[in-house]
């Protein structure tokens, strides 16, 4: 390492801060049983389930879906010549700087299996395609060394000083980067910037790939996400990803856990209220000392205004701003025919109209490969925000495969086999304006805790870290209450280099 990196490191104090100070002295269990409801059985309920299941608390798990996993659950569809695959919510990254969901996923050995994707790749209209594989990892050298992939040129800047505007980037601070920003949706700010052709291609992916148009995107919220993700650690935009289903990698050996700890699983089951007590909380009939609510953020609005005894008016004005994004679609293809030359495992598209990523799932699941060994390909098409002008799953559908088929006109005249549409509305709205009314995970009513990607963290995290982390939190809270020892936790750095 340069000396250059080392005082880059340095000045932001290392790239994994820890979040809260363990006192080893406090026990590990209560002496009494206490009873703990969680509503929600994604990344957050889950994470926060299995923690208290460990510390010895009888926690139950609600669930409305009939699986596990939230935004990591899986289900199985048959195929027409007999066979079962698995299908999810989509394609995710695990990131290096993931810190809280990588130690989860690792206290249940579930990281053994996973591989590096070979590349960090946007496929554009104009047939390049801009490759992030050889960008530097230190912080700032890496925007440097984007003018090496394409992405943006001395003269550029030279033609353009507004592009000073992007030293926001660098300059990230939780309150200030919020306060300045949050209002402003990121298309207004490229345009008054002028962000040229390929830079902005990559900054409209950002904000797509957090499930909203570049004209509702807070750029508080897309600052916070390069900080996150580009400038904050040294593991770079490469990932890690599992090698097989969800069912395979996650789902099972969570069930098993969650089994071994005597964890009551109610699948199927919605939460549509919760009454408080004087005495605790009573969740579908069920006496409990504490809620922590991890569903997502517009039915956990719906599920409080719908509860009896959370009338705190500051606590209700907050969750009556949730509201979810615009909506995202996930088509998955089993087809007759496979592309001839080289392509990573998953590219994100310059954005047409719906197809913003493109999955060769037959290249980065076991199952699908085996399926796909004597048949052809699986597929699986990615719309994160989709317009409001298509009103139909047939016509979501429909330009979802036509502009899929315009990417690589080599699979023209390919025979579907089967295919398997989603289209939902249940993720977070990180629109403009709504971050400084985002509720925390503490809330006014004791005992009463809140988790998911959607909740406002002391620390910057994103997508599945921040459900994780906010789920870890909540445990914490919850542990901290009772005397008990807290549960490691670490982050990215808080503020920028520049800040």
């Amino acid at each position: 390492m340069g000396w250059l990196e080392v005082q880059i490191e340095k000045r932001l104090g290392g790239y994994r801060h820890p979040m809260n100070l363990v006192d080893e002295s406090l026990p590990l269990k209560p002496q009494r049983g206490r009873k703990v409801a969680v509503v929600g059985a994604g990344l957050a309920g889950l994470s926060a389930a299995v923690t208290l299941g460990r510390r010895g608390f009888a926690v139950t798990l609600h669930e409305k879906n009939a699986y596990l996993g939230g935004k990591i659950g899986a289900w199985p569809v048959s195929l027409p010549d007999g066979s079962l695959q698995f299908v999810e919510h989509g394609f995710h990254a695990f990131f290096r700087h993931y810190y809280n969901l990588n130690a989860f996923l690792d206290s249940l050995g579930l990281r053994s299996g996973f591989r590096e994707i070979e590349d960090y790749a946007i496929l554009t209209l104009e047939g390049r395609r801009l490759s992030f594989k050889g960008v530097a990892l230190t912080p700032v050298l890496n925007l440097l060394s984007l003018a090496k992939a394409g992405v943006w040129s001395l003269g550029d800047v030279i033609r353009n000083p507004r592009l000073a505007g992007l030293l926001a980037m660098v300059r990230y601070d939780p309150d200030k980067t919020f306060e300045r920003f949050d209002g402003v949706p990121y298309q207004r700010w490229a345009d008054a910037m002028g962000i040229p052709g390929a830079m902005r291609l990559m900054f409209n992916s950002f904000s797509r790939a957090f499930f909203a148009s570049p004209d509702l995107m807070s750029t508080g919220e897309l600052l916070k996400s390069f900080h996150s993700f580009f400038l904050s650690h040294d593991g770079g935009l490469l990932y890690d990803y599992p090698a097989t289903d969800y069912e395979q990698a996650f789902l099972g050996p969570l069930r098993a856990e969650l089994s071994r700890l005597g964890v009551e699983v109610r699948l199927g089951a919605g939460v549509e209220s919760v009454r408080r007590a004087a005495a605790g909380f009573t969740v579908a009939g069920g006496a409990c000392d504490a809620v922590i609510l991890a569903s997502d953020a517009a039915s956990t609005r719906r599920l409080v205004e719908a509860s009896e005894g959370l009338d705190d008016p500051a606590f209700q004005r907050q969750i009556g701003t949730l509201k979810a994004s615009q909506g995202y679609a996930v088509l998955r293809l089993w087809a007759d025919r496979r592309l001839a030359e080289p392509v990573p495992g998953f590219v994100i598209t310059e954005h047409q109209e719906v197809l913003d990523s493109v999955t060769f799932y037959h290249q980065v699941s076991e199952p699908a490969r085996r399926w796909a060994q004597d048949r052809g390909g699986v597929y699986e098409l990615h719309c994160y925000a989709l317009p409001p002008h298509l009103t139909s799953d047939q016509q979501i559908r429909d330009r979802l495969v036509e502009e899929f088929l315009g990417y690589f006109p080599a699979l023209r005249g390919m025979t579907i086999v089967h295919e398997h549409l989603q289209v939902k509305r249940d993720f977070t709205a990180l629109h403009a304006g709504l971050y400084k009314d985002r509720p925390g995970v503490e809330t006014p009513i004791p005992n009463l805790y809140l988790a998911g990607d959607w909740v406002r963290l002391p620390r910057p995290a994103m997508l599945m870290e921040a459900a994780c982390t906010a789920g870890l939190l909540a445990a914490n809270a919850i542990l901290r209450t009772a005397g008990l020892r807290e549960q490691p936790l670490f982050s990215v750095p808080s503020k920028g280099l520049l800040a």
